[in-house]
């Protein structure tokens, strides 16, 4: 334990701290929010945005079961058509 932790005051509550790190390197002393491990100063509190408003929200347009299904019914519309034609 070096000088300057030896004389900062003990906690007065068994919360535990914030995990982010300081512009000065140190660890923030603030404590971190129920169930979280971070402090409203550090982003404890943002949860994001829910469903499609989220930017990195998938859809599943794009996988390969969705893909297939329609290759699939291009196909049979492709064969319709012909048979149309003929």
């Amino acid at each position: 334990m070096d000088e300057r932790t030896a004389m900062l005051p003990q906690l007065m509550t068994p919360a535990t701290l914030c995990g982010a790190k300081t512009r000065a390197g140190t660890s923030c002393r603030c404590p971190a929010l129920k169930g979280k491990t971070r402090c409203k100063l550090h982003g404890g509190r943002s949860v994001g945005f829910k469903g499609a408003a989220n930017g990195n929200y998938r859809h599943g347009g794009q996988t390969q079961e969705a893909i297939a299904l329609r290759r699939e019914a291009s196909a049979l519309l492709s064969m319709i058509g012909e048979q149309a034609n003929a």
